[in-house]
C-alpha cells in the first residue's frame, strides 16, 4: 500500500512534466526528474523545473502529541508550492487552508480524494513546502478515511 503512495506522490509532483535525459552530457551533470536550473544558492545550486532532484519520507513528530506521521519531500523543486498546485491542477480546489503562525504560506488540505482509479478508498491529502536559503521543498502527507498516516 505505502508502495502506492510514493508511485502517486512522485506522479503528483512529475504529472505535467517531462523527464530530462541526463546522460548527454556525460556523468558530471546532476540527474533529477524535470529541466535542471542553476541558482546561486550554494545550498541548493540546482533546482529542476517541473521536477526534483531526490525524495525522502521524514518522520514528523507533531506538535504536542507523542504521534509522528510521515511526510514525502521533493527536493530541488523550482517551488515549494508544486505539489499544491498539482493537487490542484488533478483535483480542483483544495477543502481547508492550514495557517500555521510562523509560515507565510498555508497547508492546503484536499479531503475525500479519490487517488487511485481502481481505488474505492477515500484520502486526505495535506500539501506543504519549505523555501529558504538552507532548503527547498514540496512535500505531501497522506492519510486514509480513518485518518490513519499512509
Amino acid at each position: 500500500m505505502k508502495n502506492k503512495f510514493f508511485i502517486l506522490a512522485i506522479i503528483l509532483v512529475t504529472v505535467y512534466s517531462k523527464a530530462q535525459d541526463n546522460s548527454k552530457n556525460g556523468s558530471s551533470q546532476i540527474s533529477g526528474v524535470g529541466v535542471p536550473r542553476s541558482t546561486a544558492n550554494p545550498n541548493t545550486p540546482v533546482i529542476f523545473e517541473n521536477g526534483y532532484l531526490n525524495y525522502t519520507l521524514e518522520k514528523i513528530q507533531l506538535k504536542d502529541s507523542a504521534i509522528a506521521v510521515n511526510e514525502l519531500r521533493f527536493h530541488a523543486v523550482s517551488s515549494a508550492m508544486n505539489t499544491k498546485k498539482v493537487m490542484f491542477e488533478r483535483f480542483g480546489k483544495w477543502s481547508k487552508e492550514i495557517k500555521p503562525s510562523a509560515e507565510r504560506h498555508p497547508i492546503l488540505v484536499w479531503e475525500k480524494v479519490k487517488l487511485f482509479d481502481d481505488d474505492v478508498n477515500l484520502y486526505t491529502v495535506y500539501c506543504d513546502g519549505k523555501e529558504n536559503w538552507t532548503e527547498m521543498y514540496a512535500s505531501v502527507l497522506i492519510f486514509d478515511a480513518q485518518q490513519r498516516d499512509c
